[in-house]
């Protein structure tokens, strides 16, 4: 149980750390250094984003079912595991970001990337990053984590809309990780 909540920790501030990358245009991996290291309260988030409002909002009027748990954070919940899983969730992200957009774009096929909510894309680029490229997770578990991820921090019709998004990619999920493995019949440049 313990390391559940540590990953389900580990997911939501790498979620924070992209959603603020995007946001602002800061570099994720010095920002999930920085939250997972140094510390992390929602005082930082605001000082630094003006387009937090969707997850300040909902942590803190209670809308999020896990609210409770994201406060927690800045109460040092999260352990030398769960800031190592985050940090290395980030860096795979960043590392893999033109892919995942593909995957993104091809399973959203009526949302330009560049339209998506910020918030909805920040969390479809960590689910899939861990179904494609870390995929030591069940891919339900990574679905359900998205989706409470999606019901936390974005709006109402986040948690389906992630759920559709995610459900087209796992239809495609062996040819998504054989492309990752190199073995593809894919063609250049598809994801």
């Amino acid at each position: 149980m313990v390391a559940i909540v540590q990953r389900r920790l580990a997911r939501m501030i790498a979620m924070v750390a992209l959603f603020e990358a995007d946001a602002v245009g800061h570099d994720a991996r010095a920002i999930i250094t920085r939250y997972a290291y140094e510390g992390f309260d929602v005082a930082m988030i605001t000082a630094e984003a003006e387009d937090t409002d969707p997850i300040i909002n909902a942590t803190l009027k209670g809308k999020a079912p896990c609210s409770e748990i994201f406060l927690g954070l800045e109460s040092g919940m999260l352990n030398v595991e769960g800031k190592t899983f985050a940090v290395r969730l980030v860096n795979g992200v960043h590392g893999q970001m033109e892919a995942l957009d593909r995957i993104i774009a091809t399973s959203a096929t009526n949302w330009p990337v560049d339209q998506i909510a910020l918030v909805d894309k920040a969390i479809l680029r960590l689910a899939i990053y861990e179904l494609v490229f870390d995929s030591d997770v069940p891919v339900k578990a990574v679905i359900n984590e998205a989706i409470e991820l999606g019901k936390c921090f974005g709006s109402d019709s986040s948690g389906r809309f992630i759920n559709g998004v995610l459900g087209s990619v796992v239809n495609q999920l062996d040819t998504y990780r054989g492309a990752r493995n190199g073995h593809t019949g894919m063609a250049e440049g598809e994801a």
